[in-house]
Order: C-alpha cells, then structure tokens, then sequence
C-alpha cells in the first residue's frame, strides 16, 4: 500500500525550531515518505538524535537564513522525487493524511498544486484557486 509514498519527498525547513515540535511533526508523518529538512542557519543542533530517531530524514543546513520561500526552494534542489509535499514544522498529519495523499498518487491524477482541508472542515485559500487550464 506505501508503494506511491515512495515516490514523495516532504520538505520542512526550519531556522532553529524546538526539537519537541519537529518531533511532533516528524511523527506525524508516514515512515515510507523520505523527509528533507532545510535548515536555514549554519548548525541543526540536534541532528544526530534526529537522523538516528527517523532514519527517513535527511537534513541540509543551508548556511544562512533563507527565508522560508527561498528555504523551501533550495530544498527542492535537493530532491529527487516524482512528488513533493511543503509542510511547516509545526503541522501534525491526521492519521488518514498520507493514505488520503495516495489515493491521488494512485489514481494518476494529473495535478501541479494540491491544497489540504483543516480540521474543522473549512479550506484557507490566502492565493485563490490555480487554473488547471492553459491560456492560450
């Protein structure tokens, strides 16, 4: 069933975050999903305990503090997969987040951008929507 999630890459960047919300975070995601985390300054201080707590993460310093759009596309660099999800590292996933992600991998769903639902069922649409038709 976590074929597809194999294919999908989540970027967290991070400038010095608290390690018990990252680890939050870090938990909340499905273990066959690799996760790369960008950290916008020269040090990630408990990177050791990380990597050796979820061996599916990987952490980049970027050297400086990017900014987190900057932060997310230096990260991008950096990842090889058919798919990639942006999380901040505050987010916890829903138990269903991943399985509910793969049904849209699954079903070969042609898709650039995919927004997600809070919980309390309303949708924050801060850009608007995305025309999935091309101008001619």
């Amino acid at each position: 069933m976590d074929d597809n999630l194999s294919d999908l890459t989540v970027i967290i960047v991070t400038f010095k975050t608290d390690r018990t919300i990252l680890k939050k975070c870090l938990s909340s995601i499905n273990n066959n999903v690799k996760i790369v985390i960008i950290e916008n300054s020269k040090e990630f201080i408990n990177k050791e305990e990380i990597e050796k707590e979820y061996n599916n993460v990987k952490i980049i310093c970027s050297g400086s503090n990017l900014g987190m759009g900057s932060g997310n596309n230096f990260g991008l660099k950096k990842t090889f997969t058919k798919y990639v999800l942006i999380l901040n590292p505050d987010i916890i996933c829903d138990n269903s987040f991943f399985s509910n992600i793969q049904k849209y991998l699954k079903g070969n769903i042609d898709f650039s951008i995919i927004g997600t639902q809070y919980n309390d069922n309303s949708v924050y649409k801060p850009a608007g929507f995305f025309s999935s038709k091309k101008k001619k």
